[in-house]
Order: C-alpha cells, then structure tokens, then sequence
C-alpha cells in the first residue's frame, strides 16, 4: 500500500513539472506585476467591505441608543407632566359648590369670597337653568351666575340651579 502511494505520489510530481513552462525575466516580472495589482484590488474590495460592514454596525449601534435615549426621555417628560398636573390639581381649592356643580355640567368657582356659576337662558324665558334642564329644549345661551341675575333673571324650580 506504501508502494502505491510512493508511486502515485511520483506520477503527480513527473505530471506537474512537465507542465511547467519556463520564462523569462520580463515576462516574470509582468506576472509579478498583474498577481500584485489584483491583490491590490482584493485588498481594496476586502478593506471597502470592512468598512461598509462597520459602517453598519456603528449605524444600528447609533440608532438603538438614540432610540433608548430618546424612549428614556419621554418616560421621563411623561412622568414629571403627570406628576406636574397631579401638583396642579391638588393644589386647587376645591369646595362643595364647586364639586356639586361641576357634576352638573356647570362651572362654579370661589374667588375671594364671592361665587360665580355658568347657568343657561332660553330665548323666550325668564328663569335661569342648569345645563340639561328639559326647558333648554329650543335654547341654550350661557351666562353667568350674576349676568343672569343682573338681567333679572330668576332661577328655575325644576333644576334647581345655584342661587
């Protein structure tokens, strides 16, 4: 079996130097100077290649912690406007005037003492309403509290609105 081998082995050998041409210095050089301009080349395109992949690497890289950064923030801007209309809102007065009518569909706030209130008129009447009395069925016009009184306005016994 090593005979073999030895044999096929010196068959390749006698095979490959007959094929082998003998050449001269400027036609060596020439082969010389083509092997080293298309390795130049490969270089080139490897190096080219390298860069475009790390070019997509600190791209996604970039964006994801831009992403992050930018996800981060607006938790965080979310969070302090929530806990900033949470402050706004308890910081409020808040009065059993206001919160009846409030629940109502009026509008009632305390200032310095003195109330006023939305209540609605009609056209043709002369009481004033809550917001969704069944009288304001052809007309709804807003005023407040003390416009309506001042206009002589007087409040209606079916809603009951501030007085």
């Amino acid at each position: 079996m090593r005979i073999v081998s030895i044999f096929l082995a010196t068959l390749v050998l006698i095979f490959s130097l007959s094929a082998c041409q003998i050449v001269n210095e400027e036609e060596l050089a020439t082969i010389r100077e083509e092997g080293y301009q298309q390795g130049k080349e490969s270089a080139e395109r490897d190096s080219a290649s390298a860069l475009s992949a790390q070019y997509d690497a600190g791209h996604e890289e970039g964006y994801q912690a831009g992403y992050q950064k930018g996800r981060e923030d607006g938790l965080k801007e979310a969070a302090q406007k929530a806990k900033a209309d949470k402050a706004k809102e308890e910081s409020k007065p808040q009065s059993k005037t206001s919160t009846a009518a409030s629940s109502s569909g009026n509008s009632t706030t305390t200032s310095q003492g003195t109330q006023t209130a939305t209540v609605y008129v009609t056209d043709t009447g002369s009481k004033y309403h809550r917001y969704g009395c069944r009288y304001l069925r052809e007309s709804c016009h807003a005023r407040t509290l003390s416009q309506a009184k001042g206009q002589g306005y007087t409040a209606c016994s079916v809603c009951n609105p501030p007085a």
